[in-house]
């Protein structure tokens, strides 16, 4: 019997990945496995980073967040990510850095960029994201955003 495997990124309002299976002389299909999404946030404001954990809590995903982007690196080693997020002014490592890096370990990664422009303000944002999308970001959203903005980015990334 002839199956057609389908993926689906982004079902029922929540980022999980189905795999599912289509039996052609019925026309039904099964949902065989899934896999909750795995999602990294990277933010050095433990404030702004609260902030997110509050805008995903309704997320049904492993979420890991971060305040130091070698820390994120780490344990992205030993883990899939589906999701990065993460600010681009930080110490240590910048977010371009860790865009680029995760691009070489993760190329099927999702990644948004965030950013309030560091103490350079607004202009210096819009360069810095644009920058962000030409390391490899999926896309980039300026501080300060709403939960609905950030959910918006995230459906519209995994919806096939």
């Amino acid at each position: 019997m002839g199956s057609d495997w389908l993926l689906i990124g982004y079902c029922s309002a929540q980022p999980i990945i189905i795999l599912k299976r289509k039996f052609p002389l019925s026309g039904k299909t099964k949902i065989i496995y899934y896999v909750r999404m795995n999602i990294f946030v990277l933010e050095d404001d433990s404030e702004v980073l609260d902030v997110i954990k509050l805008y995903l809590e309704d997320i049904k995903a492993d979420k890991h967040f971060f305040l130091d982007s070698h820390e994120a690196l780490e344990v992205a080693e030993k883990k899939k990510v589906d999701l990065l997020i993460t600010d681009i002014f930080m110490p240590k490592m910048n977010g371009l850095e860790v865009i680029s890096t995760f691009r070489e370990k993760h190329p099927e990664c999702k990644i948004i960029a965030i950013s309030a422009g560091g103490e350079s303000g607004g202009f210096v944002k819009s360069l810095v994201l644009d920058e962000a999308l030409t390391q490899g970001a999926s896309c980039a959203i300026k501080k300060p955003f709403l939960q609905a903005d950030l959910i918006c980015e995230i459906e519209r990334l995994f919806t096939l």
